[in-house]
């Protein structure tokens, strides 16, 4: 276990976060932890924007066209935000943010 494992796992980070954290850089084998940790980083703020821009266009929606076809889209939009916070792994991204934002990396 290297210095930024130990780094990881003294801020939040748990034993299974670290086997999926670890399946990740096997995966690509020419990702190191610090490489990785950004681009869980990147895929955290960006999961974010697309929620906000979502979030916008429901309220844009119901202005626009009245609650009659809110319902509609509300169910969509839902399914697609609950697709796309499982495609991207959110709770390990998360932690991700909050490490690098901590420890200035």
């Amino acid at each position: 276990m290297n210095e930024i494992e130990k780094k990881m796992l003294e801020n939040g980070f748990t034993a299974k976060d670290m086997r999926i954290f670890r399946h990740y850089m096997e995966k690509d084998s020419l990702v190191t932890h610090l490489v990785l940790l950004h681009e869980l980083k990147c895929r955290f703020i960006v999961m974010g924007c697309i929620t906000i821009l979502i979030m916008g266009i429901w309220i844009a929606q119901y202005f626009y066209s009245g609650p009659e076809s809110f319902a509609p889209l509300c169910m969509a939009m839902v399914m697609y935000l609950i697709i796309a916070w499982f495609m991207t792994p959110a709770r390990l991204a998360f932690k991700a943010f909050y490490f690098i934002r901590n420890n200035r990396l």
